[in-house]
């Protein structure tokens, strides 16, 4: 729900340019130009290691994955704590990073208070002139407005809308990933050097119908299931989709929370700080009178009860879950292992 975009130039020094004979053959089987390059000062693994400072000192802790241009070096599939730090030291120790790379990506995440982050790193040694070393996609989702344990479906309602409505508790809920990204982008300026340029936006995604469609899958009270690390990052997402919590964690309640959200927005009931509402898709909606027309799946089309959550039959059913959303074996209790 809170969503940041940064990007880190760090201190580079421009490479030469190609002899004049390779300069002439490319011009003269290639259409492209060739565009001014440059290289960080320093070996790729020191801004790895100055990488893991910022980042540890941050709250982005535990990895999720890592790969040096395309080569899988590490990948959590069970759910389970690895400092960042101990990785890049056993992955050096068995001979990687320490021949130079290209390009790094990492996927880290920590936790602040009540809220979950996560984050997809790129750390490119080479790059056209001008252009960022370092850019990263953060995104953090709170983990205290999840359903808890012995709630029912109306219970969970009714606890999100009265804390929607009261400004102190909104205000203070989401205080707490500001207060993370900020700490984080504090570590970055002092250990890289440089200042990120950045984006943030607080955003709540108005569930479209294979979304809701999925509500009719959720379980609660002794059938509550567990958030969880996929086993294998899914494909490709866009729109309001494209964000690292989606592509290596699953929490099968997190659109229900945005439906939620979704609606004491367009009523005005929201007293929370300021909040941008999309579709699926990415696109801005608006909110207030006739809101709901451009909603994919109309209000009304979802009944929260004390037992259930109806769903119309105007939404169609979903196939086709991947691992995560079938249930993890990984997880104790996912997937309707409790009954």
């Amino acid at each position: 729900m809170h969503r940041a975009e940064l990007t880190i130039d760090l201190p580079s020094e421009e490479l030469p340019s190609d002899p004049v004979l390779l300069s002439v053959l490319k011009w003269i089987f290639t259409t492209e130009e060739t565009g001014a390059l440059e290289r960080v000062t320093g070996d790729g693994l020191t801004w790895c290691r100055r990488l893991v400072g910022a980042c540890t000192r941050g709250g982005l802790t535990d990895v999720v994955a890592m790969t040096a241009d395309d080569t899988e070096l590490y990948l959590d599939d069970r759910g389970k704590f690895e400092d960042f730090g101990e990785v890049v030291d056993a992955v050096v120790k068995r001979g990687g990073l320490q021949g130079g790379f290209s390009e790094l990506r990492v996927v880290l995440s920590g936790t602040y208070e009540e809220w979950h982050a996560a984050a997809t790193i790129r750390l490119r040694t080479e790059v056209e002139k001008g252009a960022p070393e370092i850019d990263l996609q953060w995104s953090a989702r709170s983990l205290g407005m999840r359903v808890q344990p012995g709630e029912s479906p109306a219970q969970y309602r009714d606890r999100i809308t009265s804390l929607a409505r009261d400004p102190s508790a909104a205000m203070a809920a989401f205080a707490a990933p500001e207060v993370m990204l900020d700490n984080l982008i504090e570590h970055f300026a002092h250990e890289l050097g440089a200042p990120p340029a950045q984006s943030r936006r607080r955003v709540v995604v108005v569930p479209g119908p294979v979304q809701v469609g999925r509500f009719r899958t959720l379980g609660f009270e002794r059938s509550l299931r567990d958030r969880t690390v996929r086993p294998v990052a899914i494909e490709r997402r866009t729109g309001a989709y494209d964000e690292p919590q989606v592509y290596y964690f699953f929490d099968p309640y997190h659109d229900l929370l945005s439906w939620i959200l979704a609606a004491e927005i367009v009523e005005g009931r929201w007293a929370g700080p300021d909040v941008e509402l999309v579709d699926h898709h990415g696109n801005p909606l608006p909110v207030g009178a006739g809101a709901y027309a451009q909603w994919e799946v109309a209000p009304d089309a979802v009944v929260i009860g004390d037992e259930k959550i109806e769903v119309s039959a105007v939404v169609p059913d979903v196939a086709g879950l991947d691992v995560a959303e079938a249930g993890n074996p990984n997880t104790p209790g996912f997937g309707g292992g409790l009954s």
